[in-house]
């Protein structure tokens, strides 16, 4: 075509913007220098700096000037490839950066604080290459779908951060950095994985990030951070959905020793949420140990809704041995909501080994926490203990104002094992530590439930946590609580409630000393429960058959005679606390022997106002245990009130009052015993009497095996009450209650029969035969008649009316020499009542013969 020359200038000019639009073709660049140096004409498909040469900064700016998925190749040189012009940016979306051997990109003479490299476009993969030594980040990534590593291929970062404390190995950061993927990465540690050269951080994810993952599988193509000066693993101001899995944090290659991380392992803070660690199988478990803080850390408000799960954490590569982490397993506080620790099956976490506390939830606004199916304490197999708190902690430790947190589930699936902890297997404590609840545990036993795995203590409720839960009602809520002894007298218990303001605590469904099966003693050291020092208004089990705990087989060594084995309240101030519905001394079954060594219940040195037993629905059963069933002793120790309980076959008495305890209130006196009646003397007006069927007793005093029927004194004193269902041969006792509240120990036994003399093994032999007036005179229903023998003899004692007529023998056999009293309920030979008016009783012996008058007023 012929155009005028004129025209030809105003042709190209049309068709010059045409061909800058034409796009250069995808390219592979080969580095063939280590200079830092700039492409001259970036956009024409070739890499060339001043000097012909192909950098790595001017295949990276050709790269980014072309379309297409460009790959630069990055061969190992000898030297370090030396950044001195800033930060090497990558905008083109698929390139792939490729090094061979494993060279260096070391960044120390680059402008101050800069990065390295940052990843500003999608779908670029950074793989087989060392960063090291940059002025602030080695990665900065801010697109999407991005790989740092592949599993093939090792990628290594090492003293990064030079400038800035705040700096990372890796940087994820901003609402546009989703999907990318850091794998095979060893990033604080030499290539061969054993050396520190630490970063600053080792990865950060940040500013909104979301869905990245530190991937790969354990062991194999996982990341190994260690070594770092500053924590292994941050998410921070609103990261999330991010995931962390596969990943060794804290030990180095071998999983052996741990070189760790120098602020901790996993910091998750400034309001990241949603985020993970861990996986739901072996593969995607994080081994997070030897760090010189807390393995993991949740702090902040806004940190909600993140998962620990499937991790080892303190302990060696085997799950064997202690690798500790210096602070806590896993701490969460600062207001931090609603996050899990732990999973189920194959995605439990084993905590164990830490220097601190094995988990830690602590502060007023940390509220929602899960803690399910972990083991905590143990190894790996959940057979032997690893212990947390061997600087100083516990298993599990709620504190600061905790609340509504979860210590377990509903299923045995989702409990946790807690056992072979320094200190106490779970801790509440401080004042507003609440509403918090722990149910389907295993405290203090292997993951079998068969045989100990010691706590110092299992459970401890302290110095002002209130109103939390120990167990429940569900068929599989209820704690297993036994083996607990590592720590000495008076410590070494199952469950601990102390301290002022420890109030409103509930103990119920639980096992408490017995194997899973309820069959076989796993011995908590001193008692199974203990309450003390101002510890007020907690219960004990409860008034139906689910609450009721089985608190047997407890105390390991020799009997304390002034502390309870089962249930121990003791101290002044602690007060209105309630003991109901609970098996103490007996196996599941409740028949046969489980024993605790030595009292079942006590209350000593001044305890006030609570109540064992005490109402029909809430009697205790208290047997089998060697030594009292219920002890009560110290002066200051009032006001308790006793009732409703089942109490048999323990070594001494059913209950033994003490030392000036309960108001020095004495048992009643069972003066007459019939299959339809008892006639009981003895306590002020307005004092309960209770009777029980007793059993048979070396003692001569009562341990009452059945509750029959109760009643209130009045001014007379003697009190006849109605009997059914007894029989003749029955044994029969009575305990009183005062209007204090004091409850007394079981009155001397008294048979069924129909005889009404009491008291055949008097203490004090009398000098002379004697017969006293009655008392009361004049008298409605029923009085008492006293005598006294100073020898063995034949006894007759009898009732005439006015008119001389026999109304009825009270006594008529041979009893032994002593003081007696006996009852009369108003009534003849036929069980009639008889008329007001004078009668007179006679007592006549083989030597004797006396007789009174006294005045019945209907």
């Amino acid at each position: 075509m012929y155009l005028p020359g004129k025209h030809i200038f105003r042709w190209l000019l049309f068709l010059l913007p045409a061909v800058a639009a034409v796009p250069a073709v995808a390219d592979r660049f080969a580095i063939d220098t280590r200079a830092d140096t700039y492409d001259v004409n970036p956009g024409d498909g070739n890499c060339a700096d001043p000097a012909g040469d192909c950098s790595l900064r001017a295949a990276i700016t050709e790269a980014n000037a072309l379309a297409g998925p460009d790959t630069v190749e990055l061969p190992d040189l000898g030297l370090p490839y030396r950044l001195s012009l800033g930060t090497l940016e990558i905008t083109d979306n698929g390139l792939l950066l490729r090094g061979s051997d494993l060279p260096i990109i070391d960044g120390s003479d680059n402008p101050p604080g800069v990065s390295s490299l940052l990843i500003r476009a999608d779908s670029v993969t950074i793989t087989g290459i060392w960063f090291r030594r940059a002025r602030g980040d080695a990665i900065r990534i801010e697109g999407a779908d991005n790989r740092i590593g592949t599993a093939a291929v090792l990628t290594v970062l090492t003293e990064n951060g030079l400038d800035r404390s705040v700096s990372a190995a890796i940087r994820i950061t901003g609402e546009t950095a989703t999907g990318n993927r850091v794998e095979n990465c060893i990033i604080g540690l030499d290539s061969l994985g054993n050396t520190p050269y630490p970063n600053r951080h080792g990865i950060v994810f940040e500013r909104g990030a979301s869905g990245n993952t530190v991937a790969g599988a354990f062991r194999r193509s996982g990341c190994v951070i260690s070594g770092n000066a500053g924590y292994g693993v941050v998410f921070m101001l609103g990261a999330h959905h991010n995931s962390v899995s596969g990943a060794t944090i804290g030990p180095d290659i071998t999983g052996e020793t741990a070189p760790g991380n120098d602020s901790g392992g996993i910091l998750i803070t400034g309001g990241a949420h949603h985020n993970v660690v861990g996986g739901d199988s072996l593969s995607g478990r994080c081994h997070i140990a030897g760090n010189r803080g807390d393995g993991i850390r949740i702090a902040g408000f806004g940190c909600d809704s993140n998962l620990i799960t499937g991790n080892l954490v303190g302990l060696d590569l085997a799950g064997r041995l202690p690798l500790a982490n210096h602070g806590n397993g896993v701490t969460i506080t600062g207001d931090a909501r609603d996050n899990r620790i732990g999973g189920i099956r194959d995605s439990l976490n084993v905590i164990s080994g830490n220097a601190g506390d094995g988990i830690r939830i602590a502060g007023a606004g940390v509220t929602g926490t899960r803690v399910v199916n972990n083991l905590i304490g143990s190894d790996s197999r959940g057979l032997g203990a690893v212990p947390n708190g061997t600087s100083a902690g516990n298993g599990i430790t709620l504190a600061d104002g905790a609340s509504y947190n979860q210590i377990g589930g509903g299923t045995l699936a989702e409990g946790n094992l807690v056992g072979g902890n320094v200190n106490d297997g779970i801790r509440l404590t401080g004042p507003g530590t609440g509403y918090n609840t722990i149910t389907a545990n295993f405290v203090g036993v292997n993951i079998y439930g068969t045989s100990s795995l010691i706590n110092g203590n299992g459970i401890v409720i302290a110095n002002g946590a209130h109103d939390n839960t120990v167990g429940g009602t569900g068929p599989e809520e209820g704690n297993i609580i036994s083996g607990n002894r590592g720590l000495p007298f008076p410590y070494g218990v199952g469950v601990l409630i102390t301290g002022v303001g420890s109030v409103r605590n509930r103990v119920i469904g639980n096992f408490i000393g017995t194997d899973y099966f309820g069959a076989r003693a796993l011995r908590n050291g001193t008692a199974g429960v203990m309450i003390t020092d101002g510890a007020q208004y907690n219960v004990i089990g409860g008034t139906t058959p689910a609450e009721g705990n089985l608190i047997s087989g407890n105390r390991s060594g020799s009997i304390i005679p002034s502390i309870a084995a089962g249930v121990h309240l003791s101290g002044t101030g602690t007060a209105f606390n309630r003991v109901l519905g609970n098996h103490i001394g007996v196996p599941l079954s409740g028949q046969g022997s489980l024993p605790n060594r030595g009292h079942g219940i006590g209350i000593t040195e001044g305890a006030t106002d609570n109540r064992i037993g005490g109402s029909p629905d809430g009697g205790n059963l208290v047997a089998s245990n060697a030594g009292h069933g219920i002890l009560v002793s110290g002066p200051g120790t009032r006001r308790n009130i006793i009732r409703y309980n089942i109490i048999r076959d323990n070594d001494s008495l059913g209950i033994a009052v003490r030392s000036g305890a309960q108001g020095d209130v004495q048992p009643p006196e069972l003066v007459d015993a019939s299959t339809d009646r008892v006639v009981v003397t003895g306590g002020p007006p307005g004092s309960i009497v209770d009777i029980y069927r007793a059993a048979s007793d070396p003692s001569g005093y009562g341990e009452g095996t059945e509750f029959l029927v109760s009643d209130t004194v009045d001014e007379s004193g003697v009190l006849e009450i109605a009997l059914t269902g007894v029989d003749l041969g029955d044994t029969l006792t009575a305990q009183l209650t005062d209007p204090e509240g004091n409850s007394s120990g079981f009155g001397r036994n008294r048979a069924v029969d129909a005889v009404t003399a009491v008291d055949d093994t008097p203490a004090d032999v009398p000098f002379r035969f004697g017969l006293h007036q009655n008392y009361p005179n004049p008298f409605n229903p029923s009085t008492v008649i006293t005598y006294t023998l100073p020898y063995r003899d034949q006894v007759r004692l009898s009732i005439y009316n006015s008119l001389g007529q026999l109304v009825r023998v009270l006594v008529e056999r041979t009893i032994p020499a002593g003081d007696y009293r006996t009852g009369w309920d108003g009534t003849d030979t036929d069980g009639q009542p008889v008329a007001s008016g004078v009668y007179f009783y006679r007592l006549e012996t083989s030597g004797f013969m006396d007789t009174r008058k006294m005045l019945l007023v209907r």
